[in-house]
């Protein structure tokens, strides 16, 4: 059973020369519309609610002076449901170099995120923290990678702290909040900029310096009115991480 404890912690990467990281997180992304029944009909399967399953993996290697680190990101998307007619999986390669600082900052920093959950630990505090104790910091963000974007701004919350298997492991609660801007052909059909909101939690493993799991849900509507009816765009993202694991790198 693990142990509490309110001292207070420090949370900061330690990526020991050499290392590889790897990363897993899935995300699933339901776009859905809520409008009058008339338009429903009218409009058929070209409204029906849509599900994207996102299968996210990284490898991240530190050099052997640490501190700079190369990463290779890859994403497979399938189409979600219980039986979707499109079996296709689209791959994406991502790739990142620089410095990756201890508070897991990044120089230089990333354009934009490609997930709102990604940005959730993006940044620890400078200082030790204690139970009850907050951070905030923003980053950029895309929502399914090509429906809007929008500045979120994140609070994290230390909500408790254990020793669980003789590691200190910090809980955190996670919020953010933005104005989602819809992409430029959403815009063009009359929707308007919206409020775009996280919630969820994440462990830190004080003890190995290392991000652990994280399960986070977020949500936009945007509005639009066709013909004096409203349509209103549901974008809804439910996040999950296992954790960073880290090993040494061989030759």
């Amino acid at each position: 059973m693990a142990a509490q404890t309110d001292e207070a912690v420090q949370l900061s990467l330690h990526l020991p020369p050499s290392a590889h990281v790897t990363i897993a997180h899935t995300a699933v992304h339901v776009v859905t519309y809520d409008m009058n029944h008339a338009l429903m009909s009218l409009l058929g399967d070209r409204v029906a609610p849509t599900t994207l399953i996102d299968t996210v993996t990284a490898s991240i290697d530190v050099s052997p002076a640490g501190g700079h680190v190369d990463e290779d990101v890859t994403s497979l998307r399938r189409y979600g449901g219980a039986d979707p007619k499109d079996k296709s999986v689209v791959t994406r390669h991502d790739h990142y170099a620089g410095d990756l600082a201890s508070n897991g900052v990044r120089s230089p920093a990333v354009e934009r995120l490609a997930d709102a959950g990604d940005g959730a630990l993006d940044e620890l505090p400078a200082a030790p923290v204690r139970v009850g104790q907050a951070w905030t910091f923003s980053r950029p963000i895309s929502l399914d990678r090509t429906l809007g974007q929008g500045t979120m701004t994140y609070t994290d919350t230390i909500s408790g702290v254990t020793i669980r298997n003789g590691h200190k492991i910090a809980t955190i609660a996670v919020s953010g909040a933005c104005a989602a801007q819809p992409a430029s052909d959403l815009q063009a059909k009359g929707f308007h900029p919206a409020s775009y909101v996280l919630h969820g939690n994440a462990e830190f493993d004080v003890t190995a310096g290392l991000p652990g799991v994280q399960h986070y849900e977020v949500n936009v509507e945007w509005d639009a009115h066709v013909l004096f009816s409203r349509i209103g765009l549901k974008f809804a993202d439910t996040y999950d991480s296992g954790g960073w694991a880290v090993a040494e790198r061989h030759p």
